[in-house]
């Protein structure tokens, strides 16, 4: 949410409630291990589509409207 204020110069609301995208799995040096990207089903299909098309894991979970700070 921070990325989103500093980073694109949105307003604190429009940050919390715009969708997150977290990357989990492993990510190790010398593999073909690809991460995991766990997206709230409010990314649009077809940014998760061109994820999949470059061989990411794509995982659709539920607005988690939690906000860590």
């Amino acid at each position: 949410m921070i990325a989103n204020v500093i980073g694109f110069r949105m307003d604190i609301q429009t940050a919390i409630t715009a969708p997150r995208m977290r990357v989990g799995g492993r990510i190790e040096a010398g593999t073909e291990i690809k991460p995991l990207f766990l997206v709230e089903d409010r990314i649009p299909s077809a940014t998760m589509d061109a994820l999949r098309a470059k061989g990411y894991e794509i995982r659709p979970i539920g607005f988690s409207g939690a906000v860590n700070g």
